[in-house]
């Protein structure tokens, strides 16, 4: 089994002043680094690939989903509190889930 996680950050992470971009990039490695390990902890050493991508998180989403051939798709549906949790999708979660090619389950 295979499982591949994508974070995607919007694109103005790319328009960020120098320094605040550098902080960025050394957080999001930071993060990296702590989801691999727990992950594979939870899976197997060589069950896991951790990518990160900036740009919009639905194309990233879906072209990984593409490129990588996947069975399923797992996303969260998004912060939603009260009655819309129960109603709703978020919008990455929603567009995610109309547009990919392969099953997307939803997780709240």
């Amino acid at each position: 089994m295979k499982i591949s996680y994508v974070k995607s950050s919007r694109e103005y992470l790319k328009e960020l002043y120098q320094g605040m971009k550098e902080a960025a990039v050394e957080m999001l490695a930071d993060k990296k680094m702590a989801l691999e390990e727990t992950l594979e902890a939870a899976a197997g050493a060589n069950a896991v690939k951790t990518l990160v991508r900036v740009g919009n998180p639905v194309e990233q989403i879906l072209t990984v989903a593409k490129d990588n051939d996947v069975d399923l798709i797992i996303i969260g549906s998004g912060r939603l509190t009260g009655i819309r949790r129960i109603t709703s999708l978020g919008s990455v979660a929603r567009a995610v889930s109309e547009r990919s090619m392969c099953p997307v389950m939803l997780v709240h």
